[in-house]
């Protein structure tokens, strides 16, 4: 390969061959030890997996959504009726009791 320089003359360039020294780096293929595993997290904690992918599987529609909110809400307003309206309930429907006694 030939290059021209600054003075417009022919240069060779060099390049570097198949076998060329690498040297190696420093400690490499080695597993890390527990306490730098720790000390790269930085008490930092990993996140729960399994609880992000529920949250993906529950996904309902908006339409769902609302519909089961106006089941829990009926719900409620018939349980407190009932229980409003039986004898003996706090602020419940006031009821008459008439005893009569025949001799």
């Amino acid at each position: 390969n030939k290059l021209m320089g600054p003075t417009g003359d022919n240069t060779d360039v060099h390049r570097p061959g198949a076998l060329k020294q690498q040297n190696k780096r420093f400690k490499s293929g080695r597993h890390r030890s527990q306490h730098e595993i720790k000390r790269s997290t930085k008490g930092r904690v990993a996140e729960k997996k399994h609880a992000r992918s529920l949250k993906r599987l529950n996904v309902t529609s908006k339409q769902d959504r609302l519909n089961t909110a106006i089941q829990i809400r009926k719900q409620k307003l018939q349980s407190n009726r009932q229980v409003r309206q039986t004898i003996g309930a706090i602020d419940g429907v006031p009821q008459i009791i008439v005893i009569t006694f025949y001799i």
